[in-house]
């Protein structure tokens, strides 16, 4: 069984009909030279909207913020790091940089197997193809 993070369906409106329809995103293909990881948050960190991990242009805080960073994290794979940053894949497709201590090796939830590998979906943006 696959699951989508990051939209699962995209909604459009009907102009004609005025109704909406769902639109199923799946996955096109694997991004090779990437990892899944997570970020390094306890539970209580991760449901706070004010706890905010931020994406870099370069390996720097004083670089332009891409945006913030989800839950899972596609990370070079070999790790590519540099003055305490690790490169990543944001979502629309750019690098970008993130601390490497907020990151750690993703997991499946607990009482589970599974992989989480990350994608390219049929939208164009990045996902991650989550199996069990």
């Amino acid at each position: 069984m696959r699951l989508l993070l990051a939209a699962v369906f995209v909604v459009s409106s009907c102009a004609a009909s005025g109704l909406a329809f769902a639109e199923r995103v799946s996955v096109v293909r694997h991004i090779p030279g990437y990892r899944c990881m997570a970020l390094n948050l306890s539970s209580e960190q991760m449901m706070d909207r004010s706890v905010e991990v931020a994406v870099y242009s370069q390996p720097s805080t004083t670089s332009p913020k891409l945006g913030v960073a989800g839950a899972t994290i596609a990370v070079r794979d070999p790790t590519v790091a540099s003055k305490g940053f690790v490169q990543v894949l944001f979502p629309s497709g750019q690098t970008g940089w993130m601390a490497a201590s907020v990151l750690k090796p993703w997991r499946p939830a607990a009482g589970t197997h599974g992989t989480c590998v990350p994608a390219q979906l049929s939208n164009g943006r990045l996902g991650f193809d989550y199996t069990q």
